[in-house]
């Protein structure tokens, strides 16, 4: 498949590639991972050909097929929204076209040549499924959340969101061998994002994507690779596992810093005592450029590690005083010219964390921006309490922040803010003192995004208002993120495709379904799914949710044969033996794991890094041989208890 090789690139004294060489294997599912600004949508954008490298060179084989996401829609008004998706099969358009043409000609003259071409052409355009591909289309933008009415409409009647939607299904119909995808999921709602997910599990091809959703992370690749100060390390399997093995190595690389400085210690010791004799002198130059050599080495292992350890810490200010209601909604309506949603009711509550869930376009962020008051209500009432203070992060504040000026301008113009704070906060969001005197225009998207999180965290508020606040932030800045309106004891409201922001954050949800029913439940994502299930609700995030909701709710009472019991009998033996099988490999695995960490921690007061490089990855495979057969232990386990049951 394709091969980077010896890629670089750099913009001014940023390096952002470092002599990179990788080889990316047909058929797998990559994902890119880095902290914001190192580098992730540079490579993709040289990879595509859209950017070129101050040096190296990307080969792409000749059958390669690639399919990417572009940032801005380009769509044809005068065409309809099915048709636009037809557009991405652009051989079988070709064909098309052609036959369509000669069809013309067959009816003026019937030549053995035309006959002979147009039958060439037909065979050719079904042999790619062209006479499948228009329900293929219709399948893929209905997947992605388009209705069988809205295919017949002009590409002109979309918004930004549903604009790049259709751009994926024209990506999509054109059968890629190779997807590139550089935030995906950031145009999606969560039913589209689940489909997208399972879309994607299914890929034949090669996918190489960048994403901070943390659950396609986990869900998806079989390789991550991890780019940091220009290096591209690879780990096998999925974040969590990439995460696993990174602070494997990181402990290794503390060993090698340890064993390293035991040396140089020994070596300064001779220069000293030797370094003034004559004899010894030769020798005592020797060390020292062995010593200079060591340094050189400590220092690019701890640089390293320095540098992966900065992670964003956001203390939030505690929130001033507010009343126990801060916000009613009675038999509210919303929306612009029409209305979108209403008879909304809603009481929110001092300390709520309130998530906002259902589909795009459904009204989620209507509703915040109406109780931002940036828009008009449509009916009904909207009361804020007088002590209200309101913070509000909409989806253009990032396109609204002024090109020309720097971060700390930027910051301390945005609300009542000293310029000690202004400097806390944009550090706490990882910005050095340095980066203040930035203009907003040279930032990436994450840096943009992260100065308009200070925007609104300046303002100190005790009702904030979130619409999609994780675009474009790594999993750190995410987690961070979580943890500071974890401990935020105001409240907020929120809207966010991001799975893991939703279920870590919310106390409640609030779920706008397509049935124009505005329900509110306490608890998690996760809780808010189990409940729907089992108590008849509208589950407005999966389409599949009414066969989830039968299952959920029905309970069998069978007659079993003698057959049957038999048959369970057996399969019961079965599943046993293989309890006690998996057992007996666990112990084992768990037996040669001790003695490899031994063997580990010898080997890194006496022994040669290739010693310890080699002990190292042979403990990696007994420990990820155990966590495989502990997960095949505990499915069998699961299926002996519920054929028991």
């Amino acid at each position: 498949m394709i091969k980077l090789d010896h890629l670089s690139k750099a913009y001014g004294s940023k390096i952002l590639l470092d002599n990179i060489s990788y080889h990316i294997p047909e058929g797998s599912k990559i994902a890119l991972v880095g902290n914001n600004g190192s580098g992730k949508t540079t490579l993709l954008r040289i990879l595509l050909g859209e950017e070129e490298a101050d040096s190296g060179s990307v080969l792409k084989p000749s059958r390669l097929s690639l399919g990417h996401l572009k940032q801005e829609a380009s769509l044809d008004p005068n065409k309809t929204i099915l048709e636009e998706a037809l557009e991405g099969a652009k051989k079988l358009t070709e064909l098309k076209q052609e036959l369509s043409v000669l069809s013309k000609e067959l009816h003026v003259s019937s030549q053995d040549e035309l006959i002979h071409r147009y039958s060439e052409v037909e065979a050719q355009y079904e042999k790619l499924g062209g006479y499948n591909i228009e329900a293929k289309a219709e399948s893929l933008l209905m997947g992605l959340g388009f209705t069988k009415e809205k295919m017949s409409d002009s590409p002109a009647s979309l918004s930004g969101g549903w604009a790049m939607r259709l751009e994926m299904a024209k990506m999509l119909v054109n059968d890629p061998n190779f997807l590139v995808l550089d935030e995906p999921t950031n145009h999606l709602d969560l039913p589209s994002l689940v489909w997208f997910e399972n879309y994607l599990k299914s890929y034949k091809g090669t996918l190489l994507f960048v994403s901070h959703d943390k659950e396609l992370l986990e869900k998806l690749p079989d390789i991550t690779l991890h780019l940091h100060k220009g290096i591209i390390r690879v780990y096998q399997g999925n974040y969590s596992s990439f995460l696993r093995q990174k602070e494997e190595r990181e402990l290794l690389e503390q060993s090698q810093v340890s064993n390293l400085e035991k040396k140089k210690n020994e070596l300064e010791k001779f220069i000293t005592r030797f370094g003034a004799k004559a004899s010894k002198a030769k020798q005592a130059k020797s060390k020292e450029k062995q010593v200079e050599k060591l340094e050189k080495e400590i220092e690019d292992i701890e640089s390293g590690q320095q540098a992966d350890s900065r992670k964003m810490t956001l203390i939030l200010p505690p929130p001033p005083p507010s009343d126990r209601v801060l916000y009613t909604i009675s038999n509210g309506a919303i929306g612009y010219k029409d209305i979108l949603f209403e008879k909304i009711n809603l009481l929110v509550e001092k300390g709520q964390k309130i998530g906002i869930v259902g589909a795009n376009g459904i009204g989620k962020s209507t509703l915040l921006k109406t109780i931002a008051c940036e828009i008009e209500a449509l009916g009904g009432s909207f009361q804020a309490s007088s002590r209200n203070i309101l913070a509000y992060f909409s989806q253009n504040l990032v396109d609204n922040l002024p090109p020309k000026g720097n971060l700390l301008d930027v910051v301390l113009n945005s609300a009542e803010i000293s310029y000690k704070e202004a400097r806390t906060l944009l550090g706490a969001l990882l910005f050095t003192e340095e980066d203040l005197e930035k203009k907003i225009e040279v930032l990436s998207g994450g840096e943009k995004n992260r100065v308009a999180l200070a925007c609104v965290l300046a303002k100190k508020a005790n009702f904030v208002l979130l619409d999609e606040p994780t675009n474009h932030l790594d999993i750190e800045s995410v987690n961070a993120l979580v943890e500071a309106f974890q401990k935020y004891t105001g409240t907020v409201l929120f809207v966010s495709h991001n799975r893991f922001f939703i279920n870590s954050l919310s106390s409640h949800i609030l779920a706008l379904s397509k049935t124009k029913q505005v329900d509110i439940f306490e608890g998690k994502l996760d809780d808010y799914k189990r409940l729907c299930l089992v108590s008849g609700f509208p589950y407005v995030l999966e389409e599949n949710s009414e066969k989830q909701k039968i299952e959920a709710k029905k309970e069998e009472v069978k007659i079993v044969s003698y057959e049957e019991r038999k048959s369970q009998t057996k399969e019961l033996s079965r599943l046993e033996k293989q309890l006690q099988k998996l057992d007996q490999e666990i112990e084992t695995l768990s037996k040669k794991e001790k003695l490899l960490e031994e063997k580990l921690a010898k080997a890194a007061e006496n022994g040669t890094h290739e010693e310890m490089s080699e002990v190292n990855k042979e403990l990696w495979t007994t420990q990820e041989k155990k966590e495989k057969t502990e997960e095949e232990w505990m499915k069998t386990s699961e299926e002996l208890e519920s054929l028991k049951s």
